[in-house]
């Protein structure tokens, strides 16, 4: 470790020169490029220089450089500085950084106390709009698990726009909405949903598949219940393995009362 230390010294000291002379000449990449040396690449690593270069790039309008203020100011400081991390990434933000309105989001609503719901509301739009499909499912969640009210057909039109940018976890959503959340349940648009969920992988949504021919089908269908079943147990989904416990107790008390053919 020594070794490699040493080594990498005269590198680091040869970048830095580099990076200075053309800092030197106003060059806000490389002003940039020193805040990652000093706050990334140094052991240990000196945040304070590092938010001087990021800062003079920042005032260049290097978008990166805010959005790494942004991070320091949440994550490295001691204390945080919760109110400084958001004004960078508000300005990252506001200059089309989705990354700076997904950390605004967050911040808002998991971290801020109060928590600011119109606030992180605003930024998964900005986001969604856009284009983040993560954005749009999480603006399902919110609509549907957070806000009080809840606005399921917010909900709704949030994730159809999430599936439809292919977010696997909002068709699961929407195969939820519908088989467990709407009164009367509509189970043929909710095994759809399940299906293209499960088709993109999604094991949450197999399981889903499984209880719903299982569970909620009537008559049920256990042959497909438990193909589902398993296809979920084998991508290593906890709760599709102990609902297969389930289903070959039901499956045994059918053939039971079946009697031979």
């Amino acid at each position: 470790m020594d070794d490699l230390e040493d080594s990498e010294t005269p590198r680091l000291e040869a970048l830095r020169r580099q990076y200075e002379e053309a800092a030197g000449e106003g060059d806000a990449d490389a002003e940039f490029a020193l805040g990652v040396l000093f706050s990334q690449w140094m052991d240990p690593p000196d945040v304070y220089l590092a938010c001087g270069w990021y800062e003079r790039a920042a005032e260049a309008g290097h978008v990166e450089a805010m959005l790494e203020l942004g991070w320091i100011h949440e994550e490295l400081t001691t204390p945080r500085d919760l109110d400084e991390a958001c004004q960078w990434y508000e300005r990252a933000a506001e200059a089309g950084n989705i990354e700076a309105m997904l950390r605004l989001a967050y911040l808002y609503q998991e971290v801020v106390s109060p928590a600011d719901l119109d606030a992180t509301q605003q930024w998964w739009e900005r986001a969604a709009d856009a284009g983040h499909s993560d954005a749009m499912h999480n603006l399902g969640v919110l609509h549907h698990a957070i806000m009080d009210p809840p606005d399921d057909e917010a909900a709704r039109r949030w994730w159809a726009k999430a599936a439809e940018a292919g977010e696997s976890r909002a068709m699961n959503s929407l195969g939820l909405l519908y088989s467990r959340w709407t009164d009367p349940p509509d189970l043929d648009t909710a095994r759809l949903w399940y299906e293209r969920a499960a088709e993109a992988g999604n094991y949450n949504a197999m399981n889903n598949l499984g209880w719903l021919h299982h569970k909620q089908m009537d008559p049920p269908d256990l042959d497909t219940a438990r193909r589902w079943y398993e296809r979920a147990a084998d991508g290593g989904h906890r709760r599709a393995k102990i609902n297969l416990v389930s289903w070959r107790a039901d499956a045994a008390h059918m053939r039971q009362h079946q009697g031979p053919e």
